[in-house]
């Protein structure tokens, strides 16, 4: 993987065939493919690499085991990124892993920092929706009105009243107005005994 400016002049993309090449041999590992995305930056989500996304499905058909890449920010420069590709590892059963040696999931180690990029990723979202909760009780607390607007009309809503008020039920209620044409917040006369009844709760 390379950025447009090592693809530009060819020695970024050379140099870490080489790295990799000479990792495989290292460790006594048979070199299946090469995959390239030429000019294509690290921040890029995997799914948009035409090269990384080849290689994920061959790992995924068992045509290989382990993705191997130069350094970690040649496969991934956003943790988001990096967790979607060590969770599709992890259930496919194959491994990603850096020639430098930062990032190996063939070890406990390794294993034990790809889970806990997606504990981490779980307690962002946790806090994010805790904050998101908050702000909005807080909004709610100041007489705000949350989520969006009616768009039940104020003669709609008399007209339940009526309607209501003559002893009717529900179930009649939501008939009468569909039969009368009335349009409900969709802006079709489509009532429902429950959306008649949450329009006038006081009936």
């Amino acid at each position: 993987m390379s950025t447009e400016e090592q693809a530009a002049s060819g020695l970024g993309l050379q140099a870490q065939e080489d790295a990799i090449r000479q990792e495989c041999v290292r460790r006594g590992l048979e070199l299946v493919a090469i995959y390239r995305d030429e000019g294509v930056s690290g921040s890029v989500p995997p799914d948009l690499r035409p090269g990384l996304s080849q290689a994920i499905a061959a790992l995924d058909r068992g045509e290989g085991s382990i993705l191997m890449v130069a350094k970690l920010d040649r496969v991934s420069r956003k943790l988001a990124h990096l967790l979607v590709l060590t969770e599709a590892a992890t259930r496919a059963g194959w491994s990603v892993v850096t020639c430098s040696g930062t990032f190996d999931m063939t070890t406990a180690q390794g294993r034990l920092l790809a889970s806990l990029l997606g504990a981490f990723a779980e307690l962002e979202a946790e806090m994010i929706s805790e904050r998101t909760t908050a702000a909005l009780q807080v909004k709610k607390s100041q007489g705000a009105k949350l989520g969006r607007p009616s768009q039940v009309s104020p003669e709609a809503r008399k007209r339940l009243r009526e309607l209501r008020a003559q002893g009717l039920t529900w179930t009649q209620v939501a008939q009468r107005m569909n039969a009368e044409k009335i349009p409900s917040g969709s802006g079709k006369p489509k009532w429902h005994p429950a959306s008649a009844q949450r329009l006038c709760p006081a009936a």
